[in-house]
């Protein structure tokens, strides 16, 4: 007889967890997130546990589905639902601030993904601004920049009295391009002068205007530092803002004080040649002092 009592009593306890039967839960909630989110799932096996609410238990839900993401790949996605259930009725609510999910990117459309990036990168590291390109001729790129201006004037007037250029809301005064053996490897944009009295509203909104384009087109930028008060800025230095790394393009968006004014730079440039010609000064630096100490 003790035999038989334990046997009907053991599936009971499993199908109870805590007070509830776990069957009727997972029906439950399979219900509700297809009423919620139009979604049709099977999960696994609810999770019951204790909850602070002796009337009521804490229920851990695991499911998964498949669909398409916002950067239109295929992805695999799992989800982590908690809820508390009432003991009597069945009711719930979801403790939303506990989900968790995670996302996979099937393997076929990652790589075509990776591709599209590497095709991206391909031309936009050539690409300095506008329609001019690095290892453009000065003659070409005096072309190149007249057109660049004109297509960026804008009627109004600057803060400072003058016609503004325009890249958006960014506001310009010139571009300056850096030649090596004859060949363009930097332009740097001239942001217009702010001064001091308006530097806490307007900086901030110089540096929104022309790096959440940059975001748009290339990401989170690779640095981000916070914009320097304008009494802690120094005389000749800059202030690294933001920098992105495209290819063999680095984007970099620096402070430059001025006076009483300090301007927004963008600097677009290749390090790799940059680098070179800082190495070839210094070379050449070294020289000069040898023969300099030499007719000492």
């Amino acid at each position: 007889m003790k035999k038989y009592f334990l046997l009907l009593i053991t599936p009971l306890l499993f199908s109870c967890g805590y007070g509830v039967n776990s069957n009727e839960v997972k029906t439950t909630l399979n219900n509700y997130i297809l009423r919620t989110e139009n979604i049709i799932v099977d999960g696994d096996h609810p999770i019951i546990s204790k909850h602070p609410d002796k009337d009521s238990v804490k229920v851990a839900y695991l499911y998964e589905t498949h669909g398409i993401n916002k950067g239109n790949d295929s992805v695999q996605k799992f989800s982590k639902r908690f809820f508390a259930f009432n003991k009597l009725d069945l009711s719930f609510r979801e403790l939303k601030s506990n989900r968790e999910d995670i996302e996979f990117i099937h393997y076929r459309d990652l790589k075509a993904k990776q591709a599209r990036e590497d095709s991206i990168i391909a031309i936009e590291q050539n690409k300095v601004i506008g329609d001019i390109f690095f290892g453009t001729s000065l003659e070409e790129y005096k072309k190149k920049k007249k057109l660049f201006i004109k297509k960026t004037k804008n009627t109004g007037r600057g803060s400072n009295g003058l016609h503004k250029q325009n890249i958006g809301d960014y506001e310009f005064n010139d571009i300056y391009g850096g030649f090596h053996n004859e060949k363009l490897y930097r332009i740097d944009v001239l942001g217009n002068g702010i001064h001091y009295d308006n530097y806490n509203i307007e900086m901030p909104k110089q540096v929104e205007a022309i790096k959440l384009p940059y975001i748009e087109k290339y990401g989170k930028p690779n640095i981000y530092n916070e914009i320097p008060k304008w009494h802690r800025i120094n005389k000749g230095y800059t202030y690294l803002i933001s920098s992105w790394t495209v290819g063999s393009k680095k984007i970099e968006l620096r402070i430059e004080p001025d006076g009483n004014y300090n301007r927004l730079l963008v600097k677009i440039f290749q390090p790799t040649i940059a680098n070179q010609i800082k190495q070839d000064e210094e070379i050449k630096r070294n020289e000069e002092i040898k023969k300099a100490k030499n007719l000492l």
